[in-house]
């Protein structure tokens, strides 16, 4: 087999959001909740009133999350539900429900040939998680045993179990931590270029940035990205150097 870029390296590490899901935040007007409020037992909110409250609470959500001071701490949904004036009043029953609603369109859906990739990379190279997420990280390992590739990823480090986001180093932390490895035998690999590139090569890791669309590197960060390719089946291609 011709060497690969991955061959530098004794683990990889992944994002998820963009990186292994696609088509996550399903969210905006028209976008139908309420049948998955229903599939989630819910049955007192009407349609529009369910609406606003997930649109709402995404809002919150989305504008906290690019704040630099929110990073770390960043609270969880639960604690954006209960200090929303939209959604502190409903039922503690209620609200949980609202919650599981707005976590399951967080996710999308792993396409084949994503994990199909998984799958190569993993017989090679162990693989980990280090991910940002707004809602439950049980949606989405849900999705990663879907496709029979939860266990393929040692450790999973998910954002709301840490209390903050890329890029701040606590999260990364904790996963150097569990690997116990030279920082530069580790490739992360992410889609978003402050939160994934900027956060990994300020932690001594080497970076993949997935860029399909061929933009511009960022320069007020100060980085560049080790690699940028399409998507993971890129990182199983021989080593153009």
């Amino acid at each position: 087999m011709m060497p690969r870029y991955i061959d530098h390296f004794d683990v990889l590490l992944f994002d998820v959001c963009g990186t292994l899901v696609y088509g996550y935040d399903r969210y905006g007007p028209g976008v139908d909740y309420y049948s998955t409020y229903t599939k989630l037992g819910g049955k007192l909110l009407p349609p529009q009133q369910l609406s606003d409250l997930v649109n709402r609470l995404h809002a919150t959500i989305s504008a906290a999350e690019k704040l630099e001071a929110n990073f770390d701490p960043f609270p969880s949904l639960h604690q954006f539900a209960l200090n929303a004036d939209h959604t502190a009043s409903l039922p503690p029953g209620e609200l949980e429900i609202v919650e599981a609603v707005f976590a399951a369109h967080e996710c999308g859906e792993i396409p084949p040939a994503i994990a199909e990739a998984a799958r190569s990379l993993h017989a090679t190279h162990p693989l980990g998680i280090v991910s940002n997420l707004w809602g439950r990280s049980a949606v989405f390992e849900a999705e990663l045993q879907r496709h029979n590739l939860l266990e393929l990823f040692q450790p999973r480090v998910w954002s709301p179990e840490i209390g903050c986001l890329k890029p701040a180093r606590r999260i990364f932390e904790q996963a150097l931590e569990q690997l116990d490895l030279p920082r530069e035998r580790i490739l992360y690999v992410g889609d978003t270029f402050l939160r994934d590139i900027y956060g990994a090569k300020r932690m001594g890791m080497a970076a993949a940035w997935i860029n399909p669309h061929g933009d511009p590197i960022p320069t007020e960060y100060g980085v560049q990205p080790d690699r940028i390719i399409r998507d993971i089946t890129d990182l199983l291609l021989p080593d153009a150097g």
